[in-house]
């Protein structure tokens, strides 16, 4: 869960199959749904987020991402970071 510029940054400059990193904290919660059922949620509060992609990895598709081999070494230019 991101509010204010965290959530619009966020927004701005990922999409699907972006790779982030997220610092927060664990919050839990409950409620009863419309049946009276209890549902359990765990959510991460965002305190940060730091954008792990560069700028030809952002313009990939989510297919290119995902066949993308494992081993590959993600190098990471300062100069195409957004902040």
């Amino acid at each position: 869960v991101a509010w204010n510029k965290v959530a619009d940054n966020t927004s701005k400059y990922t999409h699907k199959g972006s790779l982030v990193g997220v610092e927060g904290r664990i919050q839990t919660r409950t409620f009863d749904d419309k049946d009276g059922k209890k549902v359990f949620i765990t959510e991460v509060l965002v305190e940060s987020v730091q954008f792990l992609d560069t700028k030809s990895n952002t313009q990939q598709t989510e297919t290119d991402w995902n066949q993308q081999e494992q081993s590959e070494e993600l190098v990471i230019n300062p100069d195409d970071l957004p902040f």
